[in-house]
This record gives structure tokens, C-alpha cells and sequence, in this order.
């Protein structure tokens, strides 16, 4: 069965956290760049990250789960990087966590136009 955001969640952003995300996370030095696509399919939550710098044109995400408005995945590689944030009421924004290599960074999107893929 998949997972589906609970009714509060949907009333809240209408759809969750599905959709295309874009924002930052704020590494020392330069800020990294990043869109989010996420959707909710029949077997459960889905998405990709593209990452501009770093010539990452769409690499899937893996451990996709929605939790209320906690919304957590890792870039689908070995060891991979980690998300682990926090939508706002409203919706339109989501804060929190990047892990990598043993550091931790905060990072923040924001729901962007466009159509995920």
C-alpha cells in the first residue's frame, strides 16, 4: 500500500508535498542549487533532484516518505546525500536538514512553476 499525506497535510497545501521544489542548501562558501520534483504514485512517493553544479540533470531519489508535513529522501547513490525537512502551513515552503559525508547543513525550497519530470 502507498503512503498518502494525511487529510491536515492536503487541506493545508492542497497536494502535499507533490510538485517541483527549488531552492538552496547553504554549504560553506557557495550555496548549492537544487530542484525537487515529487510525486505520489500508486506504490507510494517518488521524486528526482536535479543539481545544476554539479551537471545533475534528474538522478532519483530513494527512501521517499511523507509523514504529516515531514518529508524526508536521499539522492539514489551509494551513501547518498539526505533531505530531512519540515513543510510550512501553508505549503509553499519546506526547511530543513541536508546530511552528507558526516556534516550537516540547512537548506530550504520553495514551490516552483513548472511541471515535474
Amino acid at each position: 500500500m502507498g503512503l498518502v499525506a494525511p487529510p491536515a497535510v492536503r487541506a493545508q497545501t492542497g497536494r502535499g508535498p507533490a510538485g517541483r521544489w527549488a531552492g538552496r542548501v547553504a554549504l560553506p562558501g557557495a550555496p548549492l542549487e537544487v530542484r525537487i520534483d515529487l510525486e505520489h504514485t500508486e506504490s507510494g512517493w517518488v521524486g528526482g533532484i536535479v543539481i545544476p553544479s554539479e551537471s545533475v540533470r534528474r538522478m532519483a531519489l530513494k527512501g521517499v516518505d511523507v509523514s504529516g508535513r515531514h518529508v524526508s529522501f536521499a539522492v539514489d547513490e551509494r551513501g547518498g546525500p539526505t533531505f530531512d525537512g519540515v513543510l510550512e502551513k501553508g505549503g509553499t515552503r519546506m526547511e530543513g536538514t541536508f546530511r552528507a559525508s558526516g556534516f550537516e547543513y540547512p537548506f530550504r525550497l520553495a514551490r516552483a512553476g513548472g511541471k515535474p519530470g
